[in-house]
């Protein structure tokens, strides 16, 4: 009996393993073509003072079949293991919480948690400890904020919003006119190059960029 159960979790491994390493390689793909393309228009903005129409186009694609991600880093799925992404934690005495990522639909542009106590909504806050959502943790017992903000999934948002930073320090670095199309397809790629991810349309990027 000992020996079936061993050789089903070897069995499993194998699967699960095997699954999330090419799920992996799939993912990390459409983001290679993003980094490669701003080099690309990088390049040819210092050698002809504008990026060709062409790597414009296919950058535009590239960013286009990423897709948007959004939600929450709090909900599971076979996908979301891979990222890193953990799930909606219970505490003590009832109470709850849930990291999100920014969500420019109600003008929150950095990832942020909402604490909830037997099941009504008690706070929420921004990771760098800003007031999301109009509100905080104010409310919230110590101890309940001390195990949220010192959470695996809230240091996650953390380091998000850390690279998020950098990429808005790397797009003003590049001077470039986010009024102008082109220019603003640039600061997607680089926006994406840097956090790996985007949470919205390019059109948004300007007001997200505000936003941290």
């Amino acid at each position: 009996m000992v020996h079936k159960i061993i050789s089903l979790i070897m069995i499993l491994s194998l699967f699960f393993g095997s699954g999330l390493s090419a799920y992996a390689a799939e993912a990390s793909q459409p983001v290679d073509l993003v980094k490669k393309l701003v080099t690309q228009a990088q390049y040819e903005i210092k050698t002809y003072g504008a990026a060709k129409d062409d790597t414009i186009i296919q950058l535009q694609n590239a960013v286009r079949s990423l897709g948007i991600s959004s939600g929450s880093y709090g909900t599971y799925s076979f996908g979301s293991a891979i990222r890193g992404f953990g799930e909606s934690r219970n505490l003590p005495r009832g109470w709850s919480y849930r990291v999100d990522r920014p969500d420019q639909r109600y003008g929150e542009m950095k990832p942020h948690v909402h604490v909830y106590n037997k099941g009504g909504e008690s706070g929420a806050e921004n990771v760098d400890g800003t007031a999301s959502h109009g509100s905080s943790l104010a409310g919230v017992p110590k101890e309940i904020k001390d195990k949220v903000r010192n959470s695996s999934d809230y240091k996650k948002g953390q380091q998000e919003l850390k690279k998020m930073k950098e990429a808005k320090a790397e797009i003003s670095a590049q001077h470039l006119n986010l009024s102008n199309a082109k220019d603003l397809i640039i600061a997607t790629g680089i926006f994406i190059t840097i956090v790996g991810v985007i949470f919205f349309a390019p059109e948004v990027l300007p007001f997200v960029l505000a936003g941290i």
